[in-house]
């Protein structure tokens, strides 16, 4: 992604702010629309990619190493909701909570966005995109702008970065990590990952009302197991 933003810059598609050394997209090529959607893709831990990406090599690794270590366990949250099992004790059918769901993830399972996120976006507001989304419009792009010479050039890194994204949609989706998510959101003693609570607060604001009673139900659980 490093590499698409350099070449951007090179080509004269975005120019460098002096002051602030962020990056000015000029017009809308195919290139920046990769640049858009990767940008924007969401690591179910806090940060889109391209907040990591602005942080260097090591920045990006780590938030790779990150949602695939933590990102499912949002995924197996989004599902517990969509089959009516809940963690909180609130569950439509209470016996499902009791054991790791044995639905198939689909790709709704990585969206964040809150419901009518919709409404709320502009040029200047975008939720991040979930990383099934972001997958979708990279061949898209890629299938309807074949003869676009700058995207040519960077075809093989973008195959690279959407065969690592499948792989985290693949893995996160597995049976066996859906199980090992579970157990590890369900504060499971045989688990060393622990559970992830994935706050949307911003910085240091309080705590949701959901987020809250969550935070309650893990201390209980640390307490008793």
């Amino acid at each position: 992604m490093a590499s698409l933003q350099k070449r951007m810059y090179e080509s004269g598609m975005a120019t460098i702010d002096a002051e602030s050394g962020t990056m000015r997209t000029n017009g809308g090529s195919p290139l920046l629309g990769v640049w858009k959607a990767m940008g924007c893709c969401d690591g179910m831990c806090g940060s889109a990619m391209g907040m990591a990406v602005r942080g260097g090599f090591d920045v990006t690794v780590a938030w790779l190493c990150t949602t695939l270590t933590y990102g499912g366990q949002t995924v197996v949250e989004a599902l517990e909701h969509r089959i009516g099992a809940s963690s909180n004790g609130s569950a439509v059918d209470a016996a499902r909570a009791l054991s790791a769901p044995k639905e198939p993830v689909i790709a709704a399972d990585f969206d964040t966005r809150p419901p009518g996120y919709a409404d709320q976006e502009s040029d200047s507001v975008v939720h991040p995109k979930p990383i099934p989304e972001v997958v979708e419009t990279l061949k898209e792009i890629l299938d309807q702008h074949k003869d676009d010479a700058g995207l040519q050039q960077v075809k093989h890194e973008i195959a690279f970065c959407i065969g690592t994204l499948e792989y985290v949609v693949a893995r996160l989706s597995s049976a066996q990590q859906v199980e090992s998510n579970w157990r590890s959101k369900h504060m499971d003693p045989n688990t060393g990952i622990g559970s992830f609570l994935n706050l949307h607060c911003g910085h240091n604001n309080a705590f949701s009302e959901d987020e809250r009673k969550e935070l309650q139900s893990l201390l209980q659980k640390a307490m008793s197991a």
